[in-house]
């Protein structure tokens, strides 16, 4: 049986018929108050998987961010957050998560100003899109009361890309993209970077974040070197600076500073065939 503080977390399934209910909603809102989302899926030719993209219809955009959500199948509360988030893009300040007093308290500006008020702005210029569970098939398995598990079958989805793959201790896979969750990942990220930079725009900035539990940490490029990539926007310290204000984490090149190198990881990979 589940534990008692599973049925606080939304399975798979739950979350993607919610994102579909809410884009359905924001399309019947015809004052467009809040955030126009699209939800479709991104399906994988070599196998019956597909995995649930969900992003805001932004014209225009001066630059996208991609977010990725359960690469593990155990880290389920990062889904939570997806679905959470996604309720924000579509509810605004209706959302469930601006009425928990510890939203209120982390996202509180110093001058008292609130974090909602400010979010249409910001959502002017930025294109969001979210894997809300990119791991499935591994998440299937979690939430069918396999709850520790981490990898998809044999094979970890975060060492399962080109870059900076080798052969390890087996988790990596066969070979890079052996697997349908890394396969999605790259196949859905290129689809949102297409829509977005189409007619050979190349000003959008584009971020790639992937978003994981289980330690107080922000990483960025490399995971895989002990060194920090020198291709990182000039704006990445201030952005990790102010983020280490509210979570007081442990930041920097993954490599450098998490103890240990991953290879074959997902960030790594979006930094260097796309420079995201």
């Amino acid at each position: 049986k589940p534990p008692q503080a599973l049925p606080l977390y939304h399975n798979a399934q739950q979350i993607k018929q919610r994102a579909y209910q809410l884009a359905q909603q924001t399309l019947a809102n015809e004052t467009k108050r809040h955030t126009q989302l699209s939800v479709r899926q991104v399906a994988d030719e070599q196998q019956n998987e597909d995995v649930t993209l969900v992003t805001t219809d932004t014209h225009n955009p001066k630059a996208v961010a991609f977010i990725e959500f359960g690469q593990h199948a155990r880290e389920q509360i990062t889904s939570e957050v997806a679905y959470h988030l996604v309720e924000a893009l579509a509810l605004g300040e209706r959302a469930e998560l601006w009425s928990w007093a510890s939203t209120k308290r982390a996202m509180t500006r110093r001058r008292g100003r609130w974090v909602p008020s400010e979010l249409g702005q910001a959502l002017r210029d930025v294109s969001i899109a979210l894997l809300p569970v990119s791991g499935l098939s591994g998440r299937r398995r979690a939430d069918a009361g396999e709850f520790c598990l981490r990898h998809d079958g044999n094979t970890d989805p975060n060492r399962n890309f080109p870059t900076g793959w080798r052969h390890e201790d087996g988790s990596e896979g066969e070979q890079p993209l052996s697997i349908p969750a890394s396969r999605l990942s790259i196949k859905a990220f290129e689809q949102v970077r297409n829509t977005t930079m189409g007619a050979g725009r190349d000003d959008v900035y584009t971020a790639y974040i992937n978003v994981h539990s289980g330690e107080w940490s922000v990483y960025t490029p490399w995971d895989h070197k002990t060194t920090v990539s020198d291709r990182l926007s000039p704006w990445a310290d201030h952005v990790i600076s102010r983020l280490d204000m509210q979570c007081r984490c442990t930041v920097g090149g993954g490599g450098a500073v998490s103890g240990y190198l991953a290879f074959g990881s997902a960030m790594d990979h979006m930094h260097t065939a796309y420079g995201a």
